[in-house]
């Protein structure tokens, strides 16, 4: 089984047992950024309003759209929560933090 079909049986796997596939990340004004997650068979998209704020994400994102990107397979991934952690990371390192969307903490 390639990388594509193991990320594409444990997306399913998860839909089964009832998780949604979204993130929701707390920003600024008590508000919520709302990431859609799907799979294609180039990697795991996401989607989110970007409001056509700047997003500077690793070289193994490619932009679809302003506001939809993909995370390519890799081979040597096989695994779908090593994808979701490394979109996280790039949604707060690459579109939180650079904006000043991240949540005070005070």
């Amino acid at each position: 089984m390639n990388t594509m079909d193991k990320i594409k049986s444990q997306f399913e796997n998860m839909l089964t047992r009832g998780i949604m596939p979204i993130f929701e990340l707390e920003i600024i004004g008590d508000d919520y950024l709302l990431v859609d997650l799907n799979i294609s068979d180039i990697g795991v998209e996401f989607s989110f309003d970007a409001e056509g704020l700047r997003t500077e994400f690793d070289f193994n994102i490619e932009k679809i759209h302003n506001n939809k990107f993909v995370l390519l397979f890799d081979a040597y991934y096989d695994d779908l929560d090593s994808y979701l952690e490394l979109i996280h990371e790039n949604l707060i390192e690459g579109y939180v933090i650079p904006n000043q969307l991240h949540k005070d903490e005070n």
